[in-house]
């Protein structure tokens, strides 16, 4: 009884390690030019990784400073294909991460409005997406 306990218990690891790897992309590189707020964060500009690490995770780490932010974003469609990029909004001079693509596809991954971009918007009477920033990554 307590073998097949055993048994059962590491077959549910195994399988789960496998759905993670699986899960996972290769980091793909940018270079962002000025410095942007994801999930109430503020990272610097430079150089960064971008790897999906699960279905809707996705981890960001700055090359130069070792930083790195998960976030947990929705998934979003085009009705077109989409190279691989990042997407940010620009508010009253602050950037705002709103979309990551990370390989050609008509799926990619949208970074909810933070309550500060809403307040910014709201404030400098900005309407939604008029100012959009695209980078590439490679």
């Amino acid at each position: 009884m307590k073998r097949n306990a055993i048994g059962a218990l590491l077959l549910m690891v195994l399988a789960v390690g496998m759905s993670v790897a699986v899960a996972q992309s290769a980091p793909m590189k940018v270079s962002v030019p000025f410095e942007f707020w994801v999930n109430g964060k503020v990272l610097p500009a430079g150089q960064y990784e971008v790897s999906q690490v699960g279905d809707r995770a996705t981890l960001i780490a700055n090359t130069n400073d070792r930083s790195k932010m998960l976030g947990l974003f929705i998934h979003c469609e085009s009705l077109k294909m989409q190279e691989p990029r990042l997407v940010f909004h620009k508010v009253d001079g602050h950037y705002f991460l709103s979309q990551v693509w990370m390989q050609q596809s008509e799926n990619g991954l949208e970074v909810p409005p933070s309550r500060f971009e809403k307040e910014l918007r709201m404030y400098a009477q900005v309407p939604a997406g008029a100012e959009t920033v695209v980078i590439a990554l490679r």
